[in-house]
């Protein structure tokens, strides 16, 4: 696994730009779907989870989606949640803090960011609900 070093944010200003294989130096083509899901969560649990009141220990899954056609890699997000905490909406909305673009950095390989996509935001249950990231 490979080690993420760098917690950096990004302003939530910037659209998200969808580039090709190359971001920031890396070949998004060579790194492996387990590296890419270990850079995002911990980029979701350090940034985005300790931030925001998801109601105690919050349970999610994440999904690496790759889409060759577009050469374009997105990320699902699936928590679990409870009543009263963090919801679906608050992410279609923009109101969860500091969830709308990550950036980290993957020592000897470079930096990933991660872009929330609100409007592919959906609900699964009254609790349960899938949140989309792009990876540049």
């Amino acid at each position: 696994m490979a080690k993420i070093d760098k917690i950096k944010l990004v302003s939530s200003q910037q659209k998200p730009e969808i580039k090709k294989n190359l971001v920031s130096g890396i070949n998004l083509a060579k790194l492996s779907d387990d590296e890419i899901e270990s850079a995002f969560r911990a980029a979701f649990e350090e940034t985005v989870v300790y931030n925001n009141d998801f109601g105690g220990e919050t349970d999610f899954d994440v999904k690496v989606e790759r889409d060759p056609s577009k050469k374009t890699i997105k990320i699902e997000v699936t928590v679990q949640g409870l009543a009263g905490s963090v919801n679906a909406e608050d992410f279609k909305k923009g109101k969860v803090k500091k969830a709308e673009k990550l950036s980290y950095n993957i020592e000897k390989k470079g930096d990933l960011t991660f872009t929330l996509l609100p409007k592919e935001t959906t609900y699964n249950s009254s609790t349960e609900y899938t949140v989309v990231y792009l990876v540049q």
